[in-house]
């Protein structure tokens, strides 16, 4: 594994200057918080969980890719997940499930530990950018409904 600068993104004929944190306009800015988990199947696995599957829904099974523990320190950054929705013998599904903090290393003001509860976070670390991964932190799912 290297490391190098990306300059710019192009798709298609537009090309934007990469490196948000780098900028001058950017030293006020502690972190940018990011998700792509917060979708219909999530408020309907959320539901099921508090209040039981709908009545025309026999089964529901979430499955997909999350991240593992560190992935910098990882010879396998993602794990494949499988569970059946409404399993009470697993953790509650939490909103902070999936929520990606990027941590800007020239901040003015740094964001204090603890600030945004998240399951992932990039920051820089002796020189280093690595990803922290607390608890679960999905990174794709889908969701299955089988009905009468």
């Amino acid at each position: 594994m290297r490391e190098a600068p990306v300059r710019e993104h192009t798709f298609g004929d537009k090309t934007i200057p990469s490196d948000l944190f780098g900028t001058n306009e950017a030293k006020n800015l502690s972190a940018v918080v990011w998700c792509n988990q917060f979708t219909v199947p999530r408020f309907f696995r959320i539901a099921a969980e508090a209040e039981g599957l709908p009545d025309d829904v026999d089964s529901a099974v979430n499955w997909g890719w999350h991240a593992t523990e560190t992935e910098s320190e990882s010879d396998s950054p993602a794990e494949r997940y499988r569970y059946c929705v409404g399993d009470r013998d697993l953790p509650s599904e939490t909103w902070c499930r999936g929520v990606t903090v990027f941590r800007n290393p020239h901040a003015n003001v740094a964001l204090p530990e603890g600030a945004l509860v998240c399951t992932s976070e990039f920051r820089l670390r002796q020189g280093r950018l690595v990803r922290d991964v607390h608890d679960f932190h999905p990174l794709t799912s889908f969701l299955r409904m089988e009905g009468r």
